[in-house]
């Protein structure tokens, strides 16, 4: 099964780490053809909320512990809105919190 590991950049994350997150992390705001993740949230939760719009499921591979701020801004990749967006696609939003999506199986 084809799935997207969530793994970590060469220099580490490039997130805030917070003492405390929510059981559940925030839906998705959508602001016309973005879609943004905001709020503290865990590494494992950000890879699950993922999966939905990244078209494969995602796991986390992070080795991360604990809950950290997340603002994140993409446009939906393979959706139509993408092409219209001013957003970057998840591929390359993830890039500034120090996180990579890697493709395997």
């Amino acid at each position: 099964m084809s799935v997207l590991r969530l793994e970590l950049v060469a220099g580490g994350p490039k997130m805030q780490t917070l003492e405390s997150g929510y059981a559940a992390p925030n839906s998705p705001m959508s602001d016309n053809d973005t879609l943004r993740f905001t709020g503290p949230m865990s590494a494992h939760q950000l890879a699950a909320s993922l999966t939905r719009y990244a078209g494969k499921p995602v796991i986390d591979a992070t080795g991360l512990d604990g809950f950290f701020k997340i603002d994140l801004a993409f446009a939906a990749e393979g959706s139509m809105s993408s092409m219209e967006s001013t957003a970057p696609p998840l591929s390359d939003a993830i890039k500034a919190l120090g996180l990579k999506l890697t493709p395997t199986k």
